[in-house]
């Protein structure tokens, strides 16, 4: 019996160092999966693409129906996303009249020009880069609607004159800037319902709005603020009813 216990104990050890012992490798290494890394695709990515063309300002002080009719078509133009203004179509107004001359100052204008923030000064020249209407898309204008026994439009006018000399310095979008009398081309204001002046005209390049106005004096800042907002409020609807702000 002693002797029986002996042996089974000495073959419990035995399956134990056996368990124990390590096994001795074949030599053979298995093969190592790498993570393989995707090839890193080429961008398609394309170049950005150029900015649409910026229309060229155009500022007329001595503007006539005709030249209001091809800044119509110019702001149409660039609602259209065309590259220059279809300027062939009848004018829908009267007939080229003669250009006359600016406002004249009056002489009691001058304190309310002290008092609203108008110029003394002598008159603003216009840059000559901005006479010429190269029938670019637009995406903004304004007009003023004035008559030479106005005495508040010889202020506006003045006003107008400095910021047509501030979209020169690049700092603002282009625009158009047009001042028609009304005495001269009656048939015009007549057709836009012109009832008091100043009236000033805020047109944007979508048709399906209508356009923004303001009636009385108003600075140079005043007016390049509302033809930020004739860009994007504003339209040259001349049908619908107009905004006054």
């Amino acid at each position: 019996m002693a002797h029986a216990l002996l042996w089974s104990s000495l073959q419990q050890r035995a399956r134990i160092t056996q368990l124990r012992t390590p096994r001795q490798s074949s030599g053979v290494r298995a093969p190592i999966c790498r993570r393989q890394t995707p090839a890193r695709a080429q961008s398609t990515t394309s170049a950005p693409a150029a900015p649409a063309a910026v229309g060229r300002s155009y500022v007329n002080f001595e503007a006539n129906p005709e030249h209001f009719q091809r800044v119509i078509a110019r702001l149409a133009a660039a609602h259209n996303g065309a590259t220059s203004a279809d300027v062939s179509a009848t004018s829908t107004f009267e007939d080229p009249a003669p250009p006359v001359a600016a406002p004249a100052q009056k002489p009691w204008t001058g304190i309310l020009a002290g008092l609203l923030g108008g110029h003394r000064s002598e008159d603003i020249p216009v840059p000559q880069d901005l006479t010429v209407d190269d029938g670019s898309p637009l995406h903004r204008c304004v007009v003023m609607f004035t008559a030479t026994w106005c005495g508040p439009c010889s202020m506006v006018y003045k006003e107008l004159q400095h910021a047509s000399g501030l979209l020169t310095t690049g700092l603002r979008r282009p625009a158009a800037i047009l001042v028609i009398d009304v005495d001269a081309h009656s048939q015009l204001a007549t057709q836009m319902g012109i009832k008091a002046l100043p009236t000033l005209l805020y047109l944007g390049a979508d048709t399906g709005k209508a356009p923004l106005f303001t009636q009385g004096p108003v600075s140079s800042g005043f007016i390049l603020d509302m033809l930020d907002r004739a860009e994007d409020y504003g339209g040259h609807d001349l049908a619908a009813k107009w905004l006054k702000l």
